[in-house]
């Protein structure tokens, strides 16, 4: 067997194994993408859950309830919204601009109709029972 055969074979071997390095790092890095997807849209559904189970409850009980509750500032690092339309009986909360995804809206259905006013991430807001009618309001200072 000659030198040049052996560091020909060698080179075929290296090469080879670095084609091999780079698709399993391909497959891998899909698969991260995947996950931190899966986590953004988790949150999301998490937090449209928790509001609609807190506006749920108040709707149940009696007049004068309150619940104060902090809006978190982000969802995974990335700015939402939450709507709450005057007449539709449902909840949306919608993030834009992640690097995984172009965004989502998840939209959660509620028992009663709500009046409440703009909600921006970040705020305390108060749900209360007034009168029989849900009303949410952000929290002053």
């Amino acid at each position: 067997m000659k030198k040049s055969q052996v560091s020909t074979e060698f080179m075929v071997f290296v090469g080879m194994s670095i084609v091999l390095l780079m698709v399993y790092m391909v497959i891998a890095n899909n698969f991260l993408n995947i996950a931190y997807t899966q986590q953004e849209i988790t949150s999301a559904q998490d937090l449209a859950k928790i509001l609609k189970n807190e506006i749920n409850l108040a709707s149940r009980v009696e007049n004068g309830y309150i619940k104060e509750f902090q809006l978190p500032p982000e969802i995974d690092n990335k700015d939402y919204f939450i709507d709450i339309p005057p007449s539709a009986r449902e909840i949306e909360i919608s993030y834009k601009d992640s690097i995984y995804t172009e965004g989502a809206d998840f939209t959660e259905m509620l028992s009663t109709e709500v009046d409440s006013d703009p909600l921006i991430s970040g705020n305390t807001i108060l749900i209360q029972k007034i009168d029989n009618d849900v009303i949410i309001t952000i929290k002053p200072p």
